[in-house]
């Protein structure tokens, strides 16, 4: 079994390969894994919130001031996150991000904050607040001091990208995990030896 890492998101990205020996093409697995787990960072640089440059830095700055034009494939990911919220009616909100830094988990020391403060934030907080604009492929807000933390899902979002490149370079037998949340974070095809990995990482043997 070939175990490949990549640190990215803060977390490792980890792809499993039951053949280490199998052959992309003219090229190893490893160097096609590897090459597209470095490009787990290009998303990153898309999402985070702790870089001022990100996409999403740029629209948490600057969309309740005015439109914000995003790179296609960011753009899709909030028509499916406002698709997720509305499904879900607002438990899954990208929104959250006043509420997300009221609580201190951008600065990963959390804070209980006051009530007066958790109200101040809920009003700067609500998916349908997020205007998205097809033809024009822009984001802005609907209310003042909004911001998008993309924490929910961007790890499954890299993953799911990842995993279709993956595919797309001839690869069917992977399995990709990442973060501490592995049962969520599974990408599996068909492959007997999972159980038996999964077994041994203490997961029940119907997963």
């Amino acid at each position: 079994m070939l175990e490949l890492k990549h640190r990215a998101m803060a977390c490792d990205f980890v792809v499993l390969v039951p053949d280490e020996n199998q052959r992309v093409g003219n090229r190893s697995v490893a160097d096609v894994v590897l090459r597209h787990l470095e490009a787990i960072e290009e998303i990153e640089s898309s999402l985070t919130v702790y870089r001022g440059d990100s996409e999403i830095a740029r629209v948490n700055a600057l969309a309740s001031e005015k439109p914000v034009h995003l790179k296609p494939a960011t753009f899709e990911l909030l028509q499916k996150a406002n698709a997720l919220a509305e499904r879900t009616q607002g438990a899954f909100d990208i929104t959250a991000g006043p509420l997300v830094e009221t609580w201190g988990f951008t600065k990963r020391e959390g804070r209980k904050p006051k009530p007066d403060e958790i109200e101040s934030a809920r009003e700067r907080v609500g998916w349908k607040r997020l205007i998205l604009d097809v033809e024009s492929r822009t984001a802005r807000f609907a209310v003042e001091g909004m911001s998008l933390n993309m924490g929910a899902i961007g790890k499954g979002h890299a993953i799911d990208v990842l995993a279709a490149a993956l595919r797309a370079d001839g690869m069917c037998d992977f399995l990709i995990h990442a973060g501490h949340s592995e049962r969520s974070s599974l990408v599996v095809t068909t492959c007997c030896s999972w159980s038996e990995w999964l077994s041994r990482r203490g997961f029940p043997s119907r997963a």
